[in-house]
């Protein structure tokens, strides 16, 4: 069994080997970044100009409606990349809902596939998902960090090896790291869930944290 202090980077993006549908058109209820209702007030001082994200989804706008390519070798997954959030499948939102209901926002989104004859097909039950819990679990004096910024605002980068502090609370299960924003980390108990609801596109990566030296 592994022990609690396990937590794994959550990856659906491109770089990580998951190749995005090809987006034809997206009707985006965050156009020109626009935030939803749980601001992260600590973001700015971060020098991060995505004020929107971790914030969920505006309430007062359209479900957004997404148009993929239609490509039978490769159907929808159940995680979709959306840069700062996930477009996922009910299945998929089921088990975070159950792990982590707390740290997200959803919202309900329109997902058709176009073929090559301009038909669109809807992909039922597919939800935006942002991931809206932000937690201060890096144990700084026994990390190596690379900071994007200056050191009074110590934000994390590509490089930095992360040890996290002890007695994190039981229910952390998906989380940003506070200065790290755009990581999302989930728990073992988490990534268990998920990989045995054998759910597509979405991977998981060790974060190097380190026993102190």
């Amino acid at each position: 069994m592994e022990p609690l202090t396990s937590f794994y980077r959550v990856l659906t993006d491109p770089d990580a080997g998951l190749r995005s549908q090809e987006t034809i058109d997206w009707e985006c209820s965050r156009a020109g970044n626009r935030a939803g209702p749980f601001i992260a007030p600590h973001i700015p001082s971060l020098g991060i100009r995505l004020t929107s994200l971790g914030s969920g989804f505006p309430r007062d706008a359209p479900p957004d409606r997404i148009v993929y390519r239609l490509n039978r070798r490769r159907p929808v997954r159940d995680f979709e990349n959306g840069s700062a959030f996930w477009i996922v499948s009910a299945q998929a939102r089921a088990v975070l809902m159950a792990y982590a209901a707390d740290a997200i926002d959803c919202a309900q989104a329109q997902v058709l596939l176009r073929s090559k004859q301009g038909q669109d097909l809807e992909i039922p039950d597919r939800w935006l998902c942002d991931v809206i819990r932000f937690e201060d679990v890096v144990d700084e004096a026994n990390s190596h960090i690379e900071s994007g910024a200056p050191a009074a605002i110590r934000s994390y980068s590509a490089g930095s090896l992360l040890a996290f502090k002890k007695d994190l609370p039981a229910d952390l299960h998906l989380f940003r790291i506070w200065k790290w924003p755009r990581i999302v980390v989930c728990s073992a108990a988490l990534r268990s869930a998920l990989e045995g609801a054998n759910l597509s596109g979405v991977a998981f990566g060790r974060l190097d944290i380190n026993e102190p030296r």
